[in-house]
């Protein structure tokens, strides 16, 4: 007999055809039982067949449950992981906000604000909550509200027409608390809702306050500019890095007889203005943007006139553009009229030289002959007499050396020296072999006639010839509020109170009281003062005051 329900019922299809001829009982409930079976069979066969499709769709459901769960998961560690990186970004936006030196506002389309950051308080002395209650008249200055309410209706007028537009900048200018205003730069633009509708404007706003202040002062120096280039009688060209001549003002037209488009774009250098022997020397170390270099050219004019003057050239930038700057003075006829007086001046000079050669001469001659008779003479008052002649020779045997010696004042232009090398001198050094010998001037120079040397020495041989018990001299010096003061002392005696005010005085002193009357003359010429502060009984101390400009230190 089979073992399984399958065999069994494999079985039982077999065998009740065979019996279904046997009437016997025990054939008959065999039957029926085996045919209930085999119904019972069938549908738990049916049964089963629909329970493992059930179990089959459960399976695949439960399948899908589980993928689904899994994307729910990563969903929401996708919306955890937004979630973070929204609120570092929204912790980043504001710490920005809050520190910057910008103000970050927002504001509806009504014109109130609805956030402003902290940074308005060092714009404006207001704090963020005052200003959240401000209308844009309490916001904005009156000249800037027409601005405002412009851009606003540009704004909402893009906005209408479906093209929203991009940011905006202007300038405004916004009252503060202590009652002065500030300009600021104002970057606008339409800030939108998730659903893409407009809600409002956001805005940032710089301090621009300074930067108009310059912009203003470039302003008024470019229009000054203009105004001495236009109207300034001298001649000014202009001329870009290749030499070409960019402009020229109306000061060139009335001297050089051109107009201004026929040399405009030439290059200078074959204009023809320029006299050719004196190309070479036109831009002779002008490299440097900040020196102005100052030369004599011989320049001429359209009427084939040459004429000198004095040439001032500078390099300058023009937005940003480098450029060289010409200013021509005509100095012609001040060069002729300084030519017709150094010719006056140095026939007066041969003419004064030949008199005072004249005079000196029979001076001279007087001098000797007077000697001869002081040894002949034997009466006390005919030498008298005679001394009173020989005195009176020698005084204007002085006088006239005096005026060799002045005429040389001025006569070249002042230079720079320094007072170490004039102390080197041989004629000075002999005089102070004799007495000890100090000096701090080191690197010290100064700005001074060329008859500096004569200062020095009419000071030291002053000390020789009227010091008493003289042992030393010093030279030493301060600065104070940029005068430089040299001190010359020594421990002579020095000069009586009541004499010190009239030491500079023509004819007062001792000898032929021209010396300090001298070196005063000498040293005024580039406004060099001297006093006399010494002590009476101890010894003189002449101060030189150097005025700032006129002096300077060796660079060591």
């Amino acid at each position: 007999m089979a073992s399984d329900d399958q065999s069994l019922s494999e079985w039982l299809e077999n065998r009740i055809p065979e019996l279904s001829n046997d009437s016997s009982p025990l054939a008959q409930e065999f039957i029926k039982t085996g045919s209930a079976y085999l119904k019972l069979t069938e549908r738990f066969n049916k049964v089963m067949g629909i329970a493992d499709k059930y179990l089959e769709k459960l399976k695949s459901s439960s399948e899908e449950l589980a993928e689904s769960k899994q994307e729910v998961q990563r969903k929401n560690d996708e919306l955890t992981a937004l979630s973070i990186t929204l609120q570092k970004n929204e912790e980043k936006y504001r710490l920005l906000a809050e520190n910057s030196t910008d103000v970050i506002w927002t504001m509806d389309f009504e014109g109130s604000f609805t956030y402003v950051s902290p940074s308005v308080f060092q714009l404006r002395g207001y704090s963020p909550e005052e200003v959240m209650h401000q209308t844009i008249n309490e916001a904005v200055c009156p000249g800037s509200i027409q601005t405002v309410e412009q851009h606003m209706k540009e704004a909402l007028n893009s906005l209408n027409k479906g093209v929203p537009g991009k940011s905006s900048t202007t300038d405004i200018e916004q009252p503060c608390r202590d009652g002065k205003t500030v300009w600021t730069e104002v970057i606008t633009r339409l800030i939108f809702n998730d659903a893409g509708e407009p809600i409002g404007f956001l805005g940032i706003s710089r301090d621009i306050t300074q930067r108009r202040l310059i912009q203003q002062a470039l302003i008024e120096n470019e229009k000054k500019f203009v105004a001495i280039f236009a109207f300034t009688p001298d001649p000014i060209i202009i001329l870009n890095n290749d030499l070409r001549i960019i402009e020229v003002n109306q000061g060139f037209e009335q001297v050089f007889g051109f107009f201004a488009r026929s040399v405009e774009g030439r290059d200078l250098l074959k204009s023809g203005i320029i006299h050719p022997d004196d190309i070479p020397k036109m831009f002779e170390e002008t490299d440097s943007l900040l020196a102005v270099r100052r030369r004599e050219l011989t320049f001429i004019a359209k009427t084939a006139m040459p004429f000198v003057a004095e040439v001032a050239i500078s390099r300058i930038l023009i937005q940003t553009e480098p450029c060289i700057l010409i200013q021509i003075h005509d100095i012609d006829e001040i060069r002729r009229a300084h030519d017709a007086v150094a010719q006056v001046n140095n026939k007066l000079k041969i003419l004064s030289s030949i008199t005072r050669h004249d005079i000196l001469n029979r001076i001279m001659v007087t001098l000797a002959y007077s000697g001869f008779l002081q040894e002949e003479l034997t009466e006390p008052e005919q030498k008298k007499k005679l001394n009173a002649i020989t005195q009176s020779s020698q005084e204007i045997q002085n006088l006239i050396n005096f005026t060799g010696h002045y005429q040389e004042l001025g006569e070249t232009a002042p230079s720079w020296h320094y007072i170490d090398s004039i102390l080197q001198e041989t004629l000075i050094m002999k005089m102070l072999s004799r007495v000890e010998f100090k000096s701090g001037l080191k690197g010290v120079e100064i700005y001074a006639d060329n008859m500096l040397e004569k200062v020095v020495y009419n000071l030291v041989e002053n000390s020789i010839r009227h010091g008493k018990n003289l042992t030393s001299i010093r030279f030493s010096r301060y600065e104070e509020n940029g005068v430089l003061t040299i001190v010359y002392e020594d421990d002579g005696g020095g000069i009586d109170e009541k004499e010190k005010k009239k030491v500079f005085q023509k004819g007062f002193g001792k000898n032929t009281g021209l010396g300090l009357f001298l070196i005063r003359e000498i040293l005024s010429i580039t406004s060099i003062k001297i006093t006399e502060t010494g002590e009476p009984g101890v010894g003189v101390r002449f101060e030189i005051h150097v005025p700032a400009g006129k002096w300077r230190m060796e660079k060591e």
